[in-house]
């Protein structure tokens, strides 16, 4: 079991391996303001000399995790032989995102080749969260890291 620390203040994230008790530290650099946390396509691969066809339609907004969200549907279909050898692959990509947060709520991402994503949100709170949850455990030794690593699970 792998368990990730996320402080996105600091721009810090730990991964922790339980078993030998140490805290892989990795410092992230700030993400520019026009970035900020806009949805992302789950889709990697080659570029296709013919374009994928995209449609996006509004779903309009509801109350997620006790904040107004809008959402957005958006399906991506991938001519035949772009990103894979066989038929042409079609995703849809569904997003909840909080205009005041200036953040993607839930995000969920259905693949016509079998698989689907879904990242969402849980127990949002609007306080000032107790800073401990951004540290790893007292016991635990910090490794600071500036490349790739691996934690064996």
């Amino acid at each position: 079991m792998v368990i990730l620390i996320d402080d996105p203040v600091s721009c810090v994230q730990y991964t922790l391996d339980p078993q030998a008790k140490i805290a892989h530290r990795f410092a992230y650099p700030k993400p520019r303001a026009e970035e900020g946390n806009a949805p992302r396509s789950a889709f990697v691969g080659a570029p296709s000399t013919r374009g994928p066809k995209v449609e996006s339609e509004a779903l309009g907004t509801k109350n997620l995790e006790g904040v107004l969200v809008e959402g957005r549907r958006t399906v991506t279909t991938f001519p035949k032989g772009a990103i894979s050898q066989g038929e042409a692959v079609t995703q849809t990509e569904e997003s909840w995102v909080s205009p005041e947060l200036h953040l993607n709520v839930v995000q969920k991402v259905f693949d016509s080749r079998q698989w689907e994503v879904t990242l969402r949100y849980v127990n949002l709170r609007r306080a000032e969260p107790d800073l401990r949850q951004f540290s790893p455990p007292l016991d635990y030794a910090i490794v600071e890291e500036t490349g790739r690593f691996t934690v064996p699970y």
